[in-house]
């Protein structure tokens, strides 16, 4: 469920000049394992980088991002009929970078436990829209926040993804 990771190279996908973002490296190493037989999501796009990838190794992505006015944690869901194969997804850590001026954003959680709730929603809508058999990766680490202090995000992650049905 966890692991340590590491390229020298983020590889040629995604702008390394969008905040936060993660080389594509280990996304076509999680898609080349996983091998999905279906639709990829990318709930949390960023820069493109995931449908990127997709697009390199010719798989189906549907891939949103707050900045196109999608929230992956919106209590409604995401993905409707669609029931993907696999979901990327690299969120935000709390408040150590905003990334958009909108207030759904994770970036912008006025408190942890602000964070950790709308978080929680994403797994939720996460494991509705997951086809059977399907898979779910979540790029998160921890981080020392200003006033918080060290804030376990992957912990929580953990947590949160077991609550909404996820399994090892």
């Amino acid at each position: 469920l966890t692991s340590l990771y590491h390229w020298d190279e983020a590889g040629p996908w995604g702008s390394r000049a969008w905040p936060g973002n993660c080389g594509g490296n280990i996304i076509r190493d999680l898609l080349l394992y996983f091998q999905p037989k279906g639709i990829v999501a990318d709930v949390m796009s960023g820069s493109g980088t995931c449908k990127q990838v997709c697009d390199d190794l010719k798989l189906p992505c549907w891939s949103q991002d707050i900045h196109q006015g999608f929230d992956a944690c919106d209590p409604q869901g995401f993905g409707g009929e669609d029931r993907f194969a696999f979901i990327w997804a690299h969120p935000p850590y709390w408040r150590m970078k905003e990334y958009s001026t909108d207030p759904r954003d994770l970036s912008r959680a006025k408190t942890l436990d602000d964070f950790l709730l709308r978080y929680g929603r994403f797994f939720q809508n996460s494991r509705k829209s997951l086809a059977p058999g399907g898979r779910l990766a979540v790029l998160m680490g921890d981080y020392s926040d200003r006033d918080a202090g060290y804030v376990p995000l992957v912990y929580h992650t953990k947590r949160l993804a077991f609550a909404a049905g996820f399994k090892q």
